[in-house]
């Protein structure tokens, strides 16, 4: 059985994150595998971030433990690849809280009125001259947040085979940390990017100086044209 740095095998690791109710719906081995291809991170706002309650005005809400997971992912993608990975945070509507949270950890794009996502996505592949599996998502696609009020919702993307992961805990319970740290544990980097956080090393300090230097692009979906266009990030 091969074991990783912290001496957990893949099934451990999936045991582990088992036992806090998750599901994976392909085997570790297997979703290992297809996280070595993927250069793009992509990510639902509502229903993941946050449990999808906002005001009128569109404001929501986020957790810092998801946001320093989601620090930690990006670190060891870094560390793996010598490169950072594109990260992009989908809205279907106008939302000035998962703009502001982007820009404030430096990440690549927020589609935002991004109501029909296959044109998004389309985008974002153009855009970064990917292919399909070389992107990771996090919602119903890949990586599903559960959601305890929706069976059917995740029964049907479980037949569809849509999803290779279902979340233990519910947006707003930090469902992104989870993911963050399966992916770590799987690509065995979890040990190493907590201790050079912790001592904030030369490659931690390499990496976020080039973290801080992505500049986040906000495209809105023109409902008139089924095309996004470039806005300004809410100051």
């Amino acid at each position: 059985v091969n074991k990783n740095k912290m001496g957990c095998s893949l099934k451990n690791i999936e045991n582990l994150f088992q036992d806090e109710g998750a599901m994976f719906v392909i085997a570790a081995s297997t979703m290992t595998a297809r996280l070595n291809r993927i250069k793009v991170f992509i990510f639902d706002w509502d229903g993941v971030f946050h449990a999808g309650q906002k005001m009128l005005d569109g404001i929501s809400s986020f957790a810092e433990p998801d946001a320093m997971g989601l620090n930690l992912l990006r670190f060891g993608h870094w560390l793996k690849t010598g490169e950072l990975p594109v990260v992009v945070i989908i809205t279907g509507e106008p939302n000035p809280t998962a703009q502001q949270f982007a820009k404030r950890e430096n990440l690549h794009a927020v589609y935002t009125s991004a109501n029909k996502k296959v044109i998004a996505l389309q985008d974002i592949l153009d855009r970064n001259s990917v292919s399909e599996d070389q992107c990771s998502f996090v919602f119903a696609l890949r990586f599903q947040v559960r959601r305890s009020a929706s069976p059917l919702f995740t029964a049907h993307c479980l037949e569809q085979g849509f999803c290779d992961y279902l979340t233990g805990n519910g947006a707003g319970e930090f469902a992104v940390r989870e993911i963050c740290e399966v992916i770590l544990g799987l690509r065995d980097q979890y040990s190493e990017v907590i201790q050079r956080r912790k001592t904030f090393d030369s490659e931690y300090q390499q990496y976020w100086h080039e973290r801080q230097q992505v500049t986040t692009k906000v495209y809105q979906l023109n409902r008139d044209t089924d095309e996004f266009e470039v806005r300004q990030v809410s100051p």
